[in-house]
């Protein structure tokens, strides 16, 4: 499950976010793991952690995320660790969670709820020491993504400590979604908190790794559970890369949702 990133950017890389750092993280509960930090270059008006795909790392993601030109934002780009059996893949991955299928359908998730538990505490804990004034929000692709939309549930039930101003998931899928209208039905304000979190996923309709089928589908149980400012971008003639009008949807996106100074280049996709 190998993932592409396939962009032409507007601007340099380099010109997008300030110097990486790379950061230790020792005996959080999630083991020995390194994420590299990329500044901004100007006022510091959000952080976003960005969670790579299957086999990614920190250290790719860190120069990819620069392409997104958003100068006030500093990105934290984690590595997730090594899985020795990753499921169905049936062979050793680095991955933020086993994954045993991507069924469209079924009474039970084929999910490691541990491994989800542990990696949604590891981008809490990322995100804590931020300043308090400073919006947090989080972005992922593929499996990335997948957490991604699994932090935004608990976001909605209660269980995630950090109030997130924005979500993206790309190419992905939720996790626990054949459980979730049962618990936000169970949860006191869980309606109301879904509500309030805007949420962008985009998909490749052509995705074969991911099929859109199966993200669509995710996306559609989102909004019926309560996530009314969750919205759906589907990016025609795409398989599961990220191409220049993901980028492009993306980074007007977060523009709008975290009011960050400039003015977009064109209007946001959402």
């Amino acid at each position: 499950m190998a993932s592409r990133m396939l962009f032409s950017s507007k601007k340099s890389m380099a010109s997008g976010s300030g110097k990486a750092k790379v950061t230790r993280y020792i005996n959080t509960g999630y083991g020995d793991t390194e994420a590299v930090t990329v500044n901004p270059t100007e006022k510091h008006q959000a952080t976003i952690v960005w969670l790579h795909d299957l086999n990614g790392t920190g250290y790719e993601a860190s120069d990819f995320v620069k392409s997104f030109s958003l100068y006030n934002v500093k990105w934290i780009c984690p590595n997730a660790p090594s899985i020795s059996d990753m499921g169905f893949y049936g062979e050793p991955a680095r991955a933020w969670f086993k994954v045993n299928g991507l069924s469209t359908s079924g009474p039970l998730d084929p999910y490691e709820i541990d491994d989800l538990k542990n990696a949604t505490a590891y981008v809490a804990r990322l995100l804590k020491n931020e300043p308090e004034h400073v919006m947090k929000g989080v972005a992922g692709y593929g499996i990335g993504g997948a957490l991604v939309l699994h932090i935004a549930t608990c976001c909605a039930l209660g269980s995630f400590p950090i109030k997130i101003r924005a979500v993206v998931g790309i190419n992905c899928w939720l996790p626990n979604r054949f459980k979730l209208e049962d618990q936000m039905n169970s949860t006191t304000g869980a309606t109301s908190r879904a509500a309030e979190l805007p949420i962008l996923i985009t998909h490749g309709y052509n995705d074969k790794m991911v099929p859109f089928g199966t993200g669509g589908l995710s996306s559609d149980i989102l909004f019926k559970v309560g996530f009314i400012r969750r919205k759906l971008k589907i990016i025609h003639m795409c398989d599961h890369a990220i191409n220049f009008q993901v980028m492009t949807d993306v980074s007007l996106w977060l523009t709008k949702k975290f009011e960050l100074e400039g003015e977009p280049d064109e209007d946001p996709a959402v």
